[in-house]
This record gives C-alpha cells, structure tokens and sequence, in this order.
C-alpha cells in the first residue's frame, strides 16, 4: 500500500510541476505575441489590464516611402521612434476605407503575422520583447483591390505605457 500511496504523491507533483510550467509560459509568452481574439484586431489594444491608451502625441511613427502600389506588390513598412525613443512591442495592420484590415504580412525575426477575421496574416506584430527604435515590416498588396489604405499601428513603450491608432499617410493601391 505505501508503493501505490508514493506513485500516487510522484504523479500528483509531476503533473503539478506540468501545469506550472505550462502557466508560466503562457504568461510569459503575451511579452512576445498577441492573443488570438477578435477585440485585438478591432481596438488593436493589447489588452494590459486597466491600462488606456496615451492620450498624448505619439513619439513613435509609421511611414512607407510610397504613395502608390500596384496589387501584389510588396511594400515595406517603418516603425520608429523619434531621436532615442524605443518600443517593446508593435501591432501593425493595413486597414482599408471601411477600417477593415487588408493585404498580408511576412514573418521574419522581428515580425509574426496574426490572423484577423479568418484571413491569413493581415496583421503583425512584435516577435520580442526587446527594445527598438526602427524597424521594417513588409505588407503585400492585394492583387484584386483597388483603393486607399491606411498603415496603422499601436506601439508599447512598456506595460503601462503605449499609444493605438497611429496612422501612415493614406496609400493608393491600384490593380
């Protein structure tokens, strides 16, 4: 009987050890993706807690050096920080005139695309936690879509801190 209690207590502690292991990940793993849910992809929130969004201008920006692509293109898309300034984390999408995101992202090292809406790769997103000042994300253009777009982003500065709704300037796509 103190065999099968013992083999008892050791699978009790193993799973327990799983399942806090498995915890810690999940919680640290929101430091380096988004959570797959449709609130983000609408309110591009990252959902810390009570927090709000800075009320304030952004010292962070999002630009393309075009005005104008045509549909499967590739565009390449930068994120930064005035003089010094660095963030954490980013979300990106390309949204169309009804604010609906748009076109598809490619992962790299600092990039991982998320899916909105069921569409494959229409947003993107930080793939670490560590901090930057500029980076480049590329976005492809629908190749059956004619109108404007509009790049924009929500930066993390840090937990507490971070801005939603920063804009590029407005960008024709032509099929």
């Amino acid at each position: 009987m103190p065999y099968i209690h013992m083999k008892r207590i050791l699978c009790s502690n193993i799973v327990l050890f799983l399942v806090v292991i498995l915890a810690v990940d999940n919680v640290s793993s929101f430091s380096v993706s988004v959570p797959p849910v449709k609130s983000v992809c609408r309110s591009m929130q990252p959902g810390h807690d009570k927090y709000k969004p800075q009320t304030i201008d952004s010292p962070f920006s999002v630009s393309t050096d075009i005005s104008e692509v045509q549909g499967g293109s590739v565009v390449e898309v930068l994120l930064q920080g005035s003089g010094n300034k660095t963030f954490k984390g980013y979300y990106l999408q390309a949204r169309d005139s009804n604010d609906s995101p748009i076109g598809m992202f490619n992962s790299n090292t600092l990039a991982k695309v998320h899916s909105c809406g069921g569409i494959r790769a229409n947003a993107a997103h930080h793939a670490n936690s560590e901090e930057k000042n500029r980076i480049a994300v590329s976005w492809m253009a629908p190749k059956r879509y004619s109108g404007e777009i509009t790049f924009t982003a929500t930066f993390v500065e840090n937990y507490v801190v971070f801005w939603t709704q920063v804009k590029a300037q407005t960008i024709k796509v032509v099929s």
